[in-house]
């Protein structure tokens, strides 16, 4: 039997039962009336064939994101955007997503968009990099007309994995850890995203999730592209 992998299941089962505290904690209860999130600004840049935007927020990150990712569970950011004409009609929308992770063995927090992942060695970093979104995509250029304006309206929403019960916690544990044999730590260690998916709710509460923003209107015919973005 490997020592590393029993010392990695143990580790594991720590965080479990450990994090199950803060999933039962409600949200202000440690430091008041947390931030709710909000979007301070978007820029909309044209990226070869696609119109992007890089969207700053503020608030994201309350005690209970920080406890949450920190324990070794994830917090998903999820961002909403349609495109409007003049008309305010929805002509497009959309969802970009961003799962936030620490990985507790190798002590790496990772932002994972898409197909892309990066990875960070503090939260602080973590959260710099997830705090201003950069070039987000939003629609093909092909699909808008010529000569026309549009604007996109944006909400952001932060989500922690939240608990279900101490007893289905325990429970979980007590079976993928039920005993010393090499097999049941090894499948204890591999379905740990299982756990995640299973104890993974969204809190739809309005606390997590900004007002809508719009930005200004724009003609995709004079925009800047996105090497412009920085200067």
């Amino acid at each position: 039997m490997s020592k590393t992998l029993i010392r990695r299941s143990i580790r594991a089962a720590i965080v479990i039962v450990g994090v199950a505290g803060l999933a039962w904690t409600p949200a202000h209860a440690a430091g008041g009336e947390s931030e709710r999130p909000a979007i301070t600004g978007a820029k909309v840049f044209l990226a070869g064939d696609k119109i992007v935007s890089t969207v700053t927020t503020t608030g994201l990150f309350s005690e209970e994101i920080v406890g949450t990712v920190q324990s070794g569970l994830p917090a998903v950011v999820e961002l909403l955007y349609s495109l409007v004409g003049r008309d305010n009609k929805t002509l497009d929308a959309g969802l970009h997503t961003i799962e936030l992770r620490y990985d507790v063995w190798e002590n790496v927090y990772s932002a994972e968009r898409a197909d892309t992942t990066s990875r960070f060695s503090s939260f602080a970093a973590m959260a710099s990099a997830v705090q201003t979104l950069r070039r987000v995509t939003i629609v093909p250029l092909s699909a808008l007309r010529p000569n026309t304006e549009y604007a996109i309206r944006l909400s952001v929403a932060i989500h922690p994995l939240q608990g279900r019960g101490k007893e289905e916690i325990a429970g979980w544990v007590g079976e993928h850890v039920r005993s010393g044999s090499e097999g049941s730590l090894r499948e204890q260690v591999l379905n740990l995203n299982d756990l995640i998916e299973h104890f993974f709710a969204r809190d739809k509460s309005p606390a997590n999730r900004s007002d809508w923003y719009r930005t200004e209107f724009f003609n995709p015919g004079i925009l800047p592209t996105a090497d412009e973005e920085d200067k």
